[in-house]
């Protein structure tokens, strides 16, 4: 491909030799002030090491690695900023990955890595990565996805207080509170933290500010929503009026109670499974299970979101569990979901499917298998339906194990799951459902509840498809209903009636 050298650039024209950016000894220095570069075709060096040391990434590498060097030595600390998400690099056919790396060209310690900017952007961007003055670190990039030219840019920007970014997690977690704490900026001397938090996708400066300022990395969230999720942003406190960036927003969750039946989940509204209630366990390589909006690429049952596992360089051996379920002794549960294969390379490689029930969301608790689907052939939706029967009240947990071959680029895909239902006895439920006429469906004002055998209503729950109760009406034992859906959101819902002569659960869709 022609290099394309951009005008304000050409003064470092002097830099570029045959072998500049091939090596580590040869890494084209960028001056302190950054600016737009043109990087050649990726055709150099690629660097050795473990991953500490040269930041490996979960898709591997390409079949034969290269990379480009770049050096940046700053002589002030602050925030560098690297870039390929420019005007002069198309969205639709740029796809860059870049590792920073400290140290010299005999030992390296990972810094920072990045592949895409997101699902549909694969081009790359590392935002204020504090550095350090007289430090040099190297830019690093590779051929993984494409060893075309490109261009990229970078900021830099001096700082004396340096904001958290690394090592958030929690430290407690219960329905209404939630303890958190991160790693203190290893540059600048914090005397404490400002916090702001609010629910998701608040506008900042409009939530509520921590008090008193944490004087530690950590704080605790209090008198939150049961089953809720939040955000908050976190900066550096370095004396009177000297705050650094802020961070975030940083999202988190307080516990989910356990859900009660019928509970389904379509995976809407989220991209994180841990704010839907659910958890994933991915494998020490390989894949994990990821929520993707839905698109000719990653087709949804229905809705706007699916939930995936595969696509990987690694062998895969992930776990999703869901959302404690409140289940009675002795009552027969159903269990159904939609599945599918998703070719994205070839014959889309092997991809096994294991599904399981037990008493809690790990891998020892699953003791009880409901299926197993051996390289799963399927490349369009099927319901699968099982049926257990817990021996004891009390809270079970459904699991989906991913189990695939490492995939390869000219191989590989993944398996699909969508719209999960648990419920009690199916017969119980078409039996009461025979009875009883719900209409219209779809609807856009009103449902109607009838019957012709005298069943007596005392009640209606809708729910949407990720288990929350979205309506709730209480009737006074009536053979006839009617509920206002006018003020819910256009799509698919879960009705649950309850009556006289037992319960029952009905897709209903609302236009």
């Amino acid at each position: 491909m022609k290099k394309q050298l951009l005008l304000g650039t050409l003064f470092l024209g002097s830099l570029f030799n045959a072998n500049a950016q091939l090596s580590c000894g040869a890494a084209t220095v960028i001056p302190t002030t950054g600016g737009t570069f043109s990087a050649p075709a990726v055709t150099g060096t690629f660097p050795t090491g473990t991953a500490a040391q040269i930041c490996t990434f979960a898709d591997g590498n390409a079949t034969t690695p290269a990379a480009l060097w770049y050096s940046f030595t700053p002589t002030q600390s602050g925030l560098l900023t690297i870039d390929t998400g420019i005007a002069a690099n198309p969205v639709a056919t740029t796809d860059t990955r870049v590792r920073v790396l400290s140290g010299s060209c005999l030992g390296f310690t990972c810094v920072a890595q990045n592949d895409d900017i997101s699902a549909t952007d694969f081009r790359t961007r590392i935002s204020n990565l504090a550095v350090s003055a007289g430090t040099t670190y190297f830019i690093v990039w590779d051929n993984r996805w494409s060893a075309a030219a490109f261009s990229f840019q970078i900021t830099f920007t001096a700082q004396s207080c340096f904001a958290p970014t690394a090592g958030f997690q929690y430290t407690s977690a219960t329905t209404t509170s939630v303890g958190i704490s991160w790693t203190a900026p290893t540059l600048g001397t914090p005397t404490g933290y400002q916090v702001e938090y609010g629910p998701i996708g608040f506008t900042q400066g409009t939530g509520t500010i921590l008090d008193p300022t944490p004087t530690a990395p950590n704080a605790t969230f209090t008198q939150l929503t049961p089953g809720t999720v939040y955000s908050f942003y976190v900066r550096s406190v370095c004396g009177a009026g000297n705050f650094s960036n802020w961070t975030g927003p940083i999202s988190f969750n307080s516990v989910f109670p356990p859900a009660n039946i019928p509970y389904s989940m379509g995976f809407e509204g989220q991209t994180n499974v841990d704010f839907l209630g659910w958890s994933s366990l991915p494998g020490t390589t390989g894949t994990d299970w990821d929520i993707e909006s839905a698109s000719t690429t990653y087709p949804a049952q229905e809705g706007t979101n699916v939930i995936v596992a595969g696509r990987s360089g690694g062998a895969s051996d992930a776990w999703l569990f869901s959302r404690p379920i409140n289940l009675t002794g002795g009552q027969q549960v159903t269990l159904s979901y939609f599945m599918r294969k998703i070719a994205l390379a070839g014959a889309g490689n092997v991809n096994n499917l294991q599904v399981t029930w037990g008493n809690a969301a790990t891998v020892a608790a699953q003791t009880n298998t409901l299926a197993t689907y051996n390289d799963y052939a399927s490349t369009t939706y099927e319901q699968k339906t099982h049926t257990f029967t817990p021996n004891t009240t009390g809270t079970y947990v459904i699991g989906f194990r991913y189990t695939a071959p490492a995939h390869v680029n000219t191989n590989f895909g993944v398996i699909a799951l969508d719209n999960i239902v648990v419920n009690a006895t199916a017969g119980t439920n078409e039996a009461l459902a025979s009875k009883l006429s719900v209409f219209p469906n779809p609807a856009t004002n009103v449902i109607n509840i009838a019957n012709a055998e005298n069943i007596l209503v005392n009640g209606v729950e809708i729910a949407d498809l990720n288990g929350r109760i979205v309506k709730s009406v209480k009737f006074n034992n009536v053979a006839e209903a009617q509920i206002n859906v006018s003020d819910l959101s256009a799509g698919m819902y879960l009705m649950t009636v309850s009556s006289d002569q037992g319960t029952m659960t009905k897709k209903i869709v609302k236009q």
